[in-house]
C-alpha cells in the first residue's frame, strides 16, 4: 500500500506483519506480478491421428509444475484427470511422468456424459446412430427419452460445435467436426480440472519473517533486501 496507509487494527502481530520499502512506481507495478495465484496450466499435445476412424493420440501435461515438480501431474491430480477423460469416452489412458496420454474417439465422445453434461442413468437412456463418417464430420442421430426439452437437446448440439440438419422430436441428425469437438473438450476438461496449487506462489522468506517479528511486526528494508528476501515457491 502507499506511505501512509492506514492499516486496520487486526493487519499486525500475530497474523500480520508490515515490511515498508521505498519504491518508484515502476518498481512497484514489477511487484504486482508476484501477487499472483500458482494455478494449474495444462497443455497438449497431439502426438498422431487416425482421420479415417476419427482417432487422436492425445497427451495432456502441466507446464506449472514447478522446478521441483511439486505441481505435477501425479497422484490425486492424476486420479481427477483421468476421470474426466473417461467420462469423455478417452481410450488407453494412462498416466506417466507429469502427463497423461490417451485417445480421443470422436464416437465415443458425442456420446459421453461430459459431451452432454449429464448423468450416466440419463445417458443410458439415449441411443445414437452414426450414419457416416467423412473425415473430419460425423453425420449422428440421437434419440432422447420422450419428456426431454427440446430446446435442452439443441443448445448442447450447438455448443459442442454441432450442427442440427434433421430435428423430428425425439430424434436429431446433426453433423459435427471432430477438431471441433477436440477444442471444445480440451476446453472442458482444463475448466473443470484446473485448480489452483498455492494462493501465493511468492512468499517473504521464513527468515527475514522471524526477523520482523523478533522486530515488533514492521521492518524498512531496501529494494535490494527486499529482492533478496522474496522467496519463489515454483524455482524451488
Amino acid at each position: 500500500m502507499p506511505e501512509g496507509h492506514s492499516w486496520g487494527t487486526a493487519e499486525c502481530l500475530p497474523k500480520f506483519v508490515i515490511i515498508k520499502c521505498d519504491l518508484t512506481d515502476a518498481e512497484l507495478a514489477a511487484y504486482e506480478g508476484m501477487r499472483k495465484i500458482w494455478r494449474d496450466v495444462f497443455d497438449y499435445e497431439v502426438t498422431a491421428t487416425r482421420p479415417a476412424t476419427g482417432q487422436y493420440d492425445v497427451r495432456i501435461f502441466e507446464t506449472a509444475a514447478g522446478v521441483s515438480s511439486q505441481n505435477a501431474i501425479t497422484g490425486a491430480k492424476a486420479t481427477k484427470i483421468e476421470g474426466y477423460l473417461t467420462r469423455w469416452g478417452c481410450e488407453s489412458v494412462t498416466a506417466g511422468t507429469n502427463e497423461i496420454t490417451f485417445t480421443f474417439v470422436l464416437w465415443n465422445a458425442v456420446r459421453s456424459v461430459e459431451f452432454w453434461d449429464i448423468s450416466a442413468s440419463q445417458l443410458a437412456e439415449m441411443s445414437f446412430t452414426l450414419n457416416s463418417y467423412s473425415t473430419p464430420i460425423g453425420n449422428i442421430t440421437v434419440t432422447v427419452p420422450e419428456a426431454t426439452n427440446p430446446n435442452t437437446v439443441r443448445q448442447k448440439i450447438t455448443e459442442r460445435g454441432g450442427t442440427i440438419t434433421t430435428e423430428v422430436h425425439p430424434a436429431y441428425t446433426f453433423t459435427i467436426d471432430r477438431n471441433a469437438v477436440l477444442t471444445d473438450f480440451r476446453a472442458d476438461v482444463k475448466r473443470k480440472a484446473e485448480t489452483t496449487f498455492m494462493y501465493q506462489q511468492h512468499r517473504i522468506k521464513s527468515t527475514v519473517m522471524d526477523q520482523i517479528v523478533a522486530a515488533g511486526g514492521v521492518a524498512t528494508l531496501t529494494k535490494a533486501q527486499l529482492i533478496a528476501a522474496i522467496r519463489d515457491m515454483a524455482a524451488e
